[in-house]
């Protein structure tokens, strides 16, 4: 009993060591690719420009003075950077909404597809690019309503799963797959776009 408690102990330990060391390893990593992409670009900046523009921004060091404004400023501190970290925030917001459909689902497999949200923001997406809804937004008319398109799909498949009790992973499994993409979805996408050709070939 002394020596598989023991046993038990030391892979307990060993589990724990290789987390953090794999941690430490994917942040070291990620702090890599954000310098990379911070340093590299269409514009030729020296490694001494682009770290003495960061350096002077977050420490204000009084000998980088001349580094507070110009070209080389606007190129790091106003384009790169900012872009490096909205890319971190989506990446990191990507990365939870994963574990949370996993956990919903019980299935570490899951995806967006598996809960018909991929398909909704199809449907939103073609209604914006055939139709032409939407068009009043602008420029990000077609990603502003395959994301309403995902949300209201998203909400359907919630209501569907909580009908005659509490919802669980294969009623959610069930609604998604089942009647949010085959019975509503595809039916509609299935008659927009031969209808969308139909009435190109008139005009």
């Amino acid at each position: 009993m002394k020596e598989t408690a023991s046993q038990r102990k030391k892979d307990k330990v060993l589990r724990t060591s290789m987390y953090v060391a794999v941690l430490i390893g994917l942040a070291g990593f990620l702090i890599f690719s954000i310098l990379a992409a911070i340093t590299f670009g269409n514009a030729d900046l020296s490694l001494k420009d682009v770290y003495s523009v960061i350096a002077y921004k977050l420490f204000h060091i009084k000998s980088l003075s001349a580094y507070a404004e110009g070209a080389v400023h606007d190129v790091v501190w106003l384009i790169r950077l900012p872009r490096v970290l909205l890319a971190l925030a989506v990446g990191m917001a990507l990365s939870v909404c994963g574990v949370v459909m996993q956990a919903i689902v019980q299935n570490p497999l899951a995806d967006p597809y598996v809960l018909g949200i991929s398909s909704g923001a199809s449907l939103g997406a073609t209604l914006a690019i055939m139709l032409g809804i939407g068009s009043f937004l602008g420029g990000n008319s077609v990603g502003i309503t395959a994301f309403i398109g995902a949300m209201i799909t998203s909400f359907a498949v919630i209501a569907i799963a909580n009908m005659g009790g509490k919802a669980t992973s294969a009623k959610l499994i069930l609604a998604g797959m089942g009647s949010a993409q085959s019975v509503l979805l595809f039916p509609i996408l299935s008659f927009i776009l031969p209808m969308t050709k139909m009435r190109q070939q008139k005009l």
